[in-house]
């Protein structure tokens, strides 16, 4: 799986447990692009996050096209869908790894003629499809690519916590307006995320002090209105908060 990607020139971390890649690339952007949409196969809150790290990852290419959002797959365009519904294409796989039915952070990949289906066996797991397939896309001389891969994956570990001493979180701004925190705070916990971490520590108010009780340090209403904000953030990503020690 590490030498498949190798191959392509592609950075993924954590390696799927399964990845095939069964075609050649689509091209989005560049010499014979096609027109690509995302479909929400049930529209909620958590596939419209799945959605945005897809979308996110267009535009790190200053030269990629946007992609429009639909309810319905598109005749003769290449369909991203996000099956945000159970049951669904996964938990229907009944060829999967007897682990990977076993946690909701399992997740799967399917080409199929002019598309690709993510789906999950809980909303975590449909997150991370999106991170996968997120990852699946580059830029190479001048045109932007997605490699299509069918990826059946689950984790070794439920929980998978980074500490302040590997992440570069921004805490100056706690205690400011909370959507300014928020902001400062958000590509820290969106690169967590994208490695599929499930826990963090010393992110908010913890951080002003060395202390195994975060909690019990006196704290106003903005610094905790901070806090609370970013902790919403990450849990609706499957990333929980721990005190120190």
């Amino acid at each position: 799986n590490w030498q498949q990607l190798r191959d392509r020139g592609l950075r993924l971390l954590p390696v799927p447990k399964q990845i095939h890649f069964l075609e050649e690339p689509i091209t989005l952007r560049g010499e014979g692009s096609r027109r690509v949409v995302i479909v929400l196969a049930g529209d909620n809150e958590y596939s419209r996050i799945a959605a945005d790290e897809i979308v996110s990852r267009l535009q790190d290419f200053s030269t990629a096209p946007g992609l429009q959002i639909v309810a319905e797959p598109q005749e003769g365009a290449y369909n991203i869908i996000i099956e945000g519904t159970w049951p669904n294409t996964f938990t229907h796989d009944q060829g999967r790894h007897p682990e990977a039915c076993k946690t909701d952070q399992a997740y799967g990949l399917y080409p199929r003629p002019n598309a690709i289906v993510l789906a999950g066996q809980g909303r975590i797991g449909m997150l991370y499809a999106a991170v996968t397939l997120r990852w699946l896309i580059e830029e190479k001389n001048g045109r932007v690519l997605l490699h299509p891969a069918a990826v059946i994956d689950w984790p070794d570990y439920k929980n998978r916590h980074v500490g302040s001493f590997l992440a570069p979180y921004d805490t100056w701004s706690i205690g400011s307006d909370p959507a300014v925190h928020l902001a400062n705070m958000r590509k820290s916990m969106d690169w967590l995320f994208r490695l599929k971490a499930t826990g963090t520590f010393r992110h908010s108010i913890g951080s002003q002090r060395h202390t195994s009780f975060p909690d019990r340090i006196e704290s106003t209403p903005e610094t905790r209105a901070c806090a609370s904000i970013v902790n919403d953030y990450a849990r609706k990503r499957g990333i929980s908060t721990m005190h120190n020690g």
